[in-house]
């Protein structure tokens, strides 16, 4: 029930507010205060939720961290470090917690004054990318995540100047780079996406039907190969179990939204309105989400592709929110119960791992 308080009190929260407009991000920030608070409380008071909490708890107590230090991650090796310098386990969730929190209302702010609807972003994302979830387990590369969506907004918003989408990007790699070493890849794609971005609709379509049987080859040989060749550093998750493939119910609940985004694509190729989805940014979206969102076939021969795919799930978002504000209001309703129902399954009736929420209670 936790997680069905914060996707309702957030949505009705941001619907309310939707029509009222900041000039810049601290007057959004204080706007949206009570959507921070809720959306990082959770989180920062998680218990054994997911598979990682004791893992990440426990580097308070041994130096099980200093192997954060060894691969270059030293911005997450020197939080831990204050972490045991304060004296209290638990206040690592609390402080990722609040920056994942700044993150993502920044993202969502950008978006907001892009012209995007905050609640319908924010249903979207939490009834169908995990994300949410996912971050209570993936404490380091949930902040890069979030890093890496900024940079890809900024990146296709036609308000920011070129110097400063430059110096965003460079300022969120480094970041990402010394939190999370896979957030290399993710970044690299952002560079590869500008510098051929073209408005071409019927290639976006094309690269998302050939990236379905590129993606079901076992690419495991080559990826494994180009790694060792560049000598990079996350040779060393090869062998382990980060490598081993994903299982087939892994894939079918990503599947499950197939239907929705073959609408899209048909809606997308024929539409000629002059809005805001006509934009760049939305334009830059769907050509990364074009090539992306198949990797997770990739995952089941070579499970660490499933740590790339997770930098662009977000993107899945905006096929479906396209889907919804072009469609009448009869099938805008039928759309949003398809989405909510596996997700109010998922939580109140299938609930595990990331999707079962325990409270700490050690500073009460």
């Amino acid at each position: 029930m936790i997680y069905i308080f914060v996707l309702f009190f957030i949505g009705i929260y941001l619907y309310g507010n939707e029509s009222k407009k900041y000039s810049n991000f601290l007057n959004q920030f204080i706007a949206w205060f009570p959507v921070f608070l809720v959306f990082s409380f959770f989180p920062s008071f998680q218990n054994q939720v997911g598979t990682d909490y004791l893992t990440y708890f426990n580097y308070f107590y041994n130096d099980g961290h200093q192997l954060h230090y060894d691969r270059g991650e030293y911005l997450y090796y020197y939080l831990v470090e204050l972490v045991k310098f304060i004296g209290e386990p638990q206040l690592q969730f609390f402080i990722v917690s609040i920056i994942q929190g700044i993150l993502f209302t920044y993202l969502l702010y950008m978006l907001k004054i892009n012209g995007y609807k905050s609640w319908l972003i924010w249903f979207l994302f939490m009834c169908t990318t995990g994300i949410y979830h996912n971050q209570m387990n993936i404490l380091r590369q949930a902040i890069c995540i979030y890093l890496v969506l900024i940079s890809v907004v900024i990146m296709g918003a036609e308000n920011v100047t070129k110097k400063n989408k430059i110096f965003i990007f460079l300022f969120n790699f480094l970041i990402s780079f010394f939190l999370h070493l896979s957030s290399i890849f993710a970044n690299l794609i952002i560079f590869f996406s500008k510098i051929t971005f073209s408005k071409k609709r019927l290639l976006f379509a094309f690269l998302f039907i050939m990236s379905i049987p590129i993606y079901s080859l076992n690419l495991t040989a080559v990826i494994t190969n180009i790694l060792e060749f560049f000598n990079l550093r996350y040779i060393s998750y090869i062998g382990s179990d980060f490598a081993q493939g994903r299982s087939i119910l892994n894939i079918l609940t990503k599947v499950y939204y197939l239907p929705v985004i073959l609408i899209f694509w048909f809606l997308y190729i024929f539409d000629k309105k002059d809005d805001y989805l006509s934009k760049n940014l939305f334009s830059m979206m769907i050509y990364i989400f074009s090539f992306t969102y198949f990797l997770f076939l990739q995952a089941m021969d070579f499970g660490l592709i499933s740590r790339i795919w997770q930098y662009f799930n977000f993107l899945l978002i905006f096929p479906l929110y396209f889907v919804y504000v072009r469609i009448n209001n009869f099938y805008k309703l039928i759309l949003i119960v398809y989405l909510i129902i596996p997700y109010l399954l998922k939580v109140l009736f299938f609930a595990d791992a990331e999707y079962s929420y325990y409270f700490y209670k050690g500073w009460f």
